[in-house]
């Protein structure tokens, strides 16, 4: 198709002439811009103009910052830790069933697999999580009292103690296991402890993810967390325990 523009060349060599004397093909076929009807004559101008319109209207995205304080990010190292410790403690956890009546032997308790659900059946989950990540961290023997011995007669406690580390006591199984040295009763009572502390930081956390929690109580969750890091002292859990469950007399010992 022949070239019959009339527009006028303004600069360069061929100034003064029109385009169809020196060019085969025009470019100043005029644009009409579809957002504000402007007319341009030259391509690039329209293709200027229409970035710069373009760039007006449209909205760009900003991605949305959240800085951490030293808190926040003292919190995420903490779920980062329990993620791995959570790993860790797979073994262990395997070991917990889900929580039931626990059965009695002539009104002997038997000590159960699962001392967290335990706790929460006899005080509440609430009250379960805030004992476990409070009050009760770096005092296991506090746990087993509350569960196990608290509001009994010694005669009918499910462990008992004599010669300062012979131990009997009640396993799931229902069996009275004979342990002399206890370190049968010593490994079974600290790794459910880890454990239920283990649980009762996961909730914890969880409830913090929900709600505004106070400096105070993240505070409580980061020490109860390092507490079950370095695991349960056998060694003084075994020596509280018998201290607390002396009784020669009870009717384990009696042959």
């Amino acid at each position: 198709m022949p070239n019959l523009c009339e527009v006028i060349i303004t600069r360069g060599k061929n100034k003064g002439n029109q385009c169809r004397q020196v060019n085969r093909v025009c470019r100043h076929e005029k644009t009409t811009c579809s957002k504000c009807d402007l007319q341009f004559s030259y391509k690039h101008s329209y293709i200027q103009h229409s970035c710069q319109i373009n760039c007006r209207m449209e909205k760009v995205p900003r991605t949305k910052v959240k800085v951490l304080s030293k808190k926040d990010n003292e919190f995420e190292c903490l779920k980062q830790r329990l993620i791995r410790l959570e790993n860790q403690n797979k073994k262990l956890e395997s070991r917990v069933t889900v929580a039931e009546q626990r059965p009695s032997i002539n009104n002997f308790v038997v000590i159960g697999n699962d001392f967290y659900s335990e706790l929460v059946d006899k005080v509440g989950k609430e009250n379960a999580v805030l004992y476990l990540t409070t009050s009760a961290v770096g005092r296991p023997i506090e746990i087993i009292d509350k569960l196990y011995l608290e509001g009994k007669d010694p005669m009918e406690y499910p462990i008992a103690c004599r010669d300062t580390d012979h131990f009997r006591y009640l396993n799931s199984e229902s069996k009275i296991v004979d342990d002399y040295g206890g370190t049968c009763i010593g490994n079974l009572m600290s790794e459910r402890l880890q454990t239920a502390i283990l649980m009762a930081i996961n909730e914890a956390i969880n409830v913090v993810d929900e709600n505004n929690t106070s400096d105070s109580e993240i505070d409580s969750i980061v020490e109860a967390q390092r507490y079950v890091t370095t695991g349960v002292n056998k060694a003084n859990l075994i020596h509280d325990l018998s201290t607390i469950t002396r009784n020669e007399c009870h009717p384990f010992f009696k042959e």
